[in-house]
């Protein structure tokens, strides 16, 4: 009798039938049928999500290998005649122009980094009090409000950056055209999209670090003040904050830039600039494109637009291009 309730042709309860047994709860079913055993610890872990999360990780490790692979290749052939990177001879007026922008994001970065790291901190604090006083009640409330933050989000950061953008787009203008006036109503948009952009990867990706350390206080027997304290530990806001700054005050300036020479309309085309060489970078210096043109070879993602900055820190700059045609036929 066992072997065929083993082979799923009986049910337990058809079995003890035979026997002359009583049916018990749940013996209605094929061995097939019934529910996996669930250990204690895992039952509130969201499977779904960890084998989601593996997936992705998988996809990314594949698009970063194929990304790197040709840049690896145009390092080790320019490395075959030139074993050190040498930046370029700047014109005066343009080493100014640089040396004036930098001033501009660097007077931005602590004032922006400050407040990243603030509402980061307020996206722990918030995830702490929602915490439950019961393992089991965490799946039924929230960390946090998404709209709510993303709100909070917009009235700390969109001020800051959109000084930053103007202030370049001035010195942009100044720059190719002097006689004519910067006008930041285009770019005051772009920069609002961006930080909406901004606050929903930081809420999304905190968010997802927290269920994680859950998950694994949960695995391994935690309670909640353990959990709560795994999660103060794992945050740290100024170092996250300090990368995420350098990253959109970078970005701020390029649209902005880019923005002016477009009002200008004395400039065709613009030219990638590398003042800290690195694999992603380096094989860009030099290169000219048209002014609302792509550079090549850059996969383009929610938050790398086809300019620098290319990643976080990235220390790359635009120069205008008034002849297009001629600097592309020089640099050939």
């Amino acid at each position: 009798v066992k072997s065929l309730v083993d082979a799923n042709i009986i049910t337990v309860n058809e079995a003890r039938e035979d026997l002359g047994y009583d049916p018990i709860k749940g013996g209605d079913l094929l061995n097939s049928q019934r529910p996996t055993d669930v250990p204690p610890a895992l039952r509130y872990v969201n499977t779904r999500r960890v084998v989601n999360k593996a997936k992705a990780k998988a996809v990314e490790y594949s698009r970063i290998k194929a990304m790197a692979k040709p840049i690896a290749k145009q390092i080790i052939k320019s490395k075959k005649t030139d074993e050190k990177f040498t930046p370029r001879i700047m014109p005066d007026k343009l080493v100014k122009y640089f040396d004036r922008q930098k001033e501009i994001r660097t007077t931005a970065e602590k004032v922006f980094a400050d407040k990243v790291a603030s509402f980061i901190n307020r996206l722990v604090d918030k995830a702490l009090d929602n915490m439950p006083n019961e393992v089991a009640d965490m799946q039924k409330k929230k960390l946090w409000d998404d709209d709510e933050l993303i709100v909070e989000a917009t009235i700390d950061f969109e001020p800051i950056l959109t000084q930053v953008a103007t202030q370049s787009g001035i010195e942009a203008m100044k720059l190719v055209a002097e006689e004519q006036v910067y006008k930041p109503y285009d770019i005051r948009k772009v920069v609002q999209a961006r930080v909406e952009k901004l606050a929903e990867s930081i809420i999304l990706t905190d968010k997802d670090r927290i269920i994680n350390i859950i998950t694994d206080g949960v695995r391994n027997g935690d309670g909640i003040p353990k959990i709560s304290s795994s999660i103060r530990e794992a945050f740290d806001s100024q170092a996250q904050a300090i990368m995420v700054t350098r990253t959109e005050t970078a970005f701020a300036q390029s649209s902005a830039q880019l923005d002016a020479w477009n009002q200008s309309g004395v400039v065709e085309g613009k030219e990638w600039v590398v003042n800290d060489p690195c694999l992603q970078c380096q094989p860009h210096d030099g290169e000219i494109v048209g002014l609302n043109k792509t550079f090549s070879d850059i996969e383009l993602t929610e938050f790398v637009d086809g300019d620098p900055p290319l990643h976080p820190n990235c220390e790359c700059a635009l120069a205008p291009v008034v002849d297009l045609e001629y600097e592309q036929s020089i640099r050939s």
